[in-house]
């Protein structure tokens, strides 16, 4: 008798970690380079995607003479660990013509790990939670749109508690089309 389960590999130590990303574009075809990223995550076997938000138009932030933001907000799974989800994140960034710039620039797109989890995790290129989340209304709004009770481990706040008491005064405008 054939067994056909032989081929299969089950790690039983494997964990699912619930991540709470932001993606942003203000250059080229903002949506259409979103989407893109979100089709690349999911290409990895150990990236869900479960939910994505409606798309925001939102002002920029620190240098206000360029184009306005397109952002959305998507929550998902993953079994990579925080370093390689960053890895994964940034070569999706290379790979759809992110250019590296000053800090505010305009962006080809911006792939931010909001959450990984309830974890708090620190390195020289990463922190987690991500750490001005709290004080920004394009990240706050479509974040509060899929996850409005999930609750910031630092601050111990709903991420819709948190928008409603943010000092964020740059518009966030959701937008007509659909996700």
């Amino acid at each position: 008798m054939l067994n056909q389960n032989k081929h299969l590999k089950i790690n039983m130590d494997v964990k699912n970690h619930k991540i709470l990303l932001s993606l942003g574009s203000n250059l080229g075809k903002e949506e259409s380079t979103i989407f893109q990223a979100l089709d690349l995550l999911i290409t990895n076997n150990e990236i869900t995607i479960d939910n994505i938000s409606s798309i925001y138009k939102t002002e920029p932030l620190g240098l206000s003479n360029q184009k306005w933001y397109t952002n959305i907000a998507a929550s998902g799974t993953t079994t990579l660990s925080e370093i390689e989800l960053l890895y994964f994140c940034k070569s999706i960034e290379y790979l759809l013509g992110r250019k590296s710039r000053t800090r505010w620039s305009e962006r080809e797109i911006d792939i931010d790990i909001l959450f990984y989890g309830n974890s708090v995790f620190s390195s020289k290129y990463l922190t987690i939670p991500h750490k001005e989340l709290h004080l920004r209304n394009f990240v706050l709004e479509p974040l509060a749109e899929i996850e409005p009770d999930f609750v910031h481990p630092l601050i111990s706040k709903s991420i819709i508690s948190i928008l409603e008491n943010t000092p964020d005064n740059l518009l966030v405008v959701k937008s007509q089309t659909n996700t």
